[in-house]
C-alpha cells in the first residue's frame, strides 16, 4: 500500500525572483501539522511593489508600459485577482485548521434569488441570518467564505461548528424560514472523506469568482473566540529540505513546487 506523506506547498506569482539558500522563508503550518505552505521573502517583498502611480480619477501611469492609461470601470468596482485568491487561499487553510469533518460542523449554502450589486446589503443580509440561526442553536463557531458565480451574483458559504463538539442539526425549515425572502438555502453534512474538496476554494469550480468579487467586500470572516489559526515558523531558505523531509509535493497550478 501506497504511504500517506504530508503535503507540501508553496507560494509563487507574478514578480517572484527565485530564493537563494540565505533567503528568509516562512512555513505555514496548518490542518493539524499536517500540512505546510512556505513562502518566501523575495515573494512578499516583490508583492508589495506598485508599478502604477494615480495620476486623477481617471487616469494613472503604468511604470511597466512607461504610459498614462485610463483606469477600466471594473477596476473600480472588483477586488485585484491576486488579493481575492490569496484571501480564498487563507480561507482554505483556516477551515482545515478548525474543521475535522464529524457530526458537530455543517456547511450552509446560501444562494440569491437575485443579482445584488451593493456588496454592504449582501453582508448585512447573511449577517442577519446568520444572528438569528445563533438564537436558535447550540453555541457556535463560523468561517464565512463569499463565492461569486458572476458579476453581482454572489453566494454565501456558512462553515459551522459546535463550540462543545455536540452533535449539530438543524432542521432545514428553519433554514428556508429564515432564508426564504432572500432565496434558496442548502445544507450539507462535513466529513473526514469530503472535507479537503469542500474547503478548495482554489479549485477549478471557483476560480472564476475572483473576477467578481466587489472591492469593500470581506471575502473571508470568522468568529471572534475559539478559532484556531495556522502557525508561522520563520526558516531560512536551505533548511526546507530537511525540516519538510517526508513531506509530499502538492501541485497546484498557480503555485510553485519546491523539490525536496
Amino acid at each position: 500500500m501506497k504511504k500517506d506523506f504530508k503535503k507540501i506547498t508553496s507560494i509563487s506569482g507574478y514578480g517572484f525572483t527565485k530564493p537563494n539558500s540565505s533567503s528568509k522563508s516562512i512555513i505555514k503550518w496548518y490542518d493539524n501539522k499536517e500540512k505546510a505552505l512556505v513562502v518566501t521573502k523575495e515573494f512578499l517583498s516583490n508583492k508589495s511593489i506598485s508599478y502604477c502611480t494615480r495620476l486623477s480619477k481617471t487616469e494613472y501611469f503604468d511604470k511597466r508600459l512607461n504610459s498614462v492609461r485610463k483606469y477600466n470601470k471594473k477596476h473600480k468596482r472588483c477586488k485585484e485577482r491576486t488579493t481575492a485568491f490569496g484571501r480564498l487561499g487563507f480561507g482554505n487553510r483556516l477551515i482545515l485548521c478548525n474543521f475535522e469533518g464529524n457530526s458537530s460542523e455543517i456547511l450552509i449554502k446560501l444562494h440569491f434569488s437575485k443579482k445584488i450589486k451593493d456588496s454592504k446589503q449582501v453582508t448585512k443580509l447573511s449577517n442577519k441570518f446568520l444572528n438569528q440561526l445563533k438564537k436558535k442553536i447550540t453555541p457556535i463557531i463560523y468561517i464565512k467564505v463569499w463565492i461569486y458565480r458572476g458579476l453581482h451574483s454572489p453566494e454565501c458559504h456558512l462553515w459551522l461548528k459546535t463550540i462543545d463538539n455536540s452533535k449539530l442539526e438543524i432542521p432545514q425549515s428553519l433554514l428556508e424560514e429564515l432564508w426564504k425572502e432572500n432565496g434558496t438555502v442548502e445544507q450539507q453534512e462535513i466529513t473526514k472523506e469530503n472535507r479537503e474538496k469542500l474547503a478548495n476554494y482554489l479549485s477549478d469550480n471557483y476560480r472564476s469568482s475572483t473576477r467578481f468579487y466587489p472591492h469593500l467586500l470581506h471575502i473571508i470572516t470568522y468568529s471572534r473566540n475559539y478559532i484556531k489559526f495556522e502557525e508561522n515558523e520563520p526558516i531560512i531558505y536551505e533548511q526546507l529540505n530537511d525540516k519538510l523531509k517526508g513531506f509530499e509535493k502538492q501541485f497546484q497550478s498557480t503555485k510553485r513546487i519546491f523539490i525536496n
